[in-house]
């Protein structure tokens, strides 16, 4: 991965979107519906907004198939997960 250069596109940037910010506000409101409280809640929101595993980049990168995108948006993901993660956890009541 390190030997490619990273790109931002539109679909690195919504890959990012869907992964970092939109996956977690999905579970919260799967959380919300179905009544979940406590630390079951805060784990399974936690979980959604985690970056997104390296497997999908190893196989894009095996198979060449859209290797720059999925480079582009793990790397990428994982930064921007930093600071939505932190956010989420501080919203969620991790840590407080």
């Amino acid at each position: 991965m390190s030997a490619d250069r990273v790109s931002l596109s539109k679909e690195v940037l919504f890959n990012i979107f869907k992964k970092c910010l939109l996956q977690p506000l999905l579970m919260w409101g799967i959380v919300f519906a179905l009544g979940i409280h406590g630390n079951w809640a805060q784990e399974a929101i936690l979980l959604c907004a985690m970056p997104s595993a390296i497997m999908t980049t190893m196989f894009a990168i095996k198979y060449d198939v859209l290797t720059v995108e999925s480079i582009s948006s793990t790397i990428l993901g994982t930064v921007v997960a930093l600071f939505t993660m932190a956010m989420i956890m501080h919203w969620i009541g991790i840590g407080s």
